[in-house]
């Protein structure tokens, strides 16, 4: 869940809120606090100081978007192409090949998508789109900043 919450675009290619994504992280953080476990509440801890900053990228991917919304004649093929951006990405982060192959699907469906809304511009389009999202550089820490915390209680409560 906290993986979703961290994505800078939602599957239809629009750009997720900072503010709602620090929302929900807030929310998660409470539940696991819950747990009353003294370790976990003191990383929770950590983590609440450290959100700000592990969130700048969504403002980088405003700033993106926002330029590329200027020099994209189409919209919808600028959303199709981030979210085909986001797919991309989501693939080679992808391990089972399950996944690898669900990301592969949705990317060219999505570029199918701009390609039919871009035409002739399509491959200028795309390389320009993808190149400026390259630029966005997301951090996972805060993924791999939970997990960490969370795995060793769940390990000990195994069966």
């Amino acid at each position: 869940m906290a993986h979703v919450m961290t994505k800078p675009f939602d599957s239809n290619g629009n750009l997720r809120e900072r503010k709602r994504s620090e929302e929900n992280m807030g929310i998660l953080l409470d539940l696991i606090d819950t747990l009353g476990i003294k370790t976990l509440s003191e990383s929770i801890s950590k983590i609440r100081k450290t959100m700000p900053v592990l969130l700048n990228y969504f403002d980088h991917a405003s700033g993106v978007v926002k330029v590329l919304k200027d020099s994209v004649p189409d919209e919808d093929a600028l959303k199709a192409l981030c979210a085909g951006w986001q797919y991309h990405k989501m693939y080679i982060k992808s391990k089972r090949t399950a996944n690898r192959h669900y990301c592969q699907d949705n990317e060219a469906f999505c570029l199918e998508i701009a390609q039919g809304y871009l035409q002739e511009n399509f491959e200028v389009v795309k390389d320009q789109v993808c190149n400026d999202l390259n630029h966005i550089v997301q951090s996972s820490a805060m993924v791999e900043c939970i997990n960490s915390i969370i795995r060793p209680y769940l390990n000990r409560s195994r069966n």
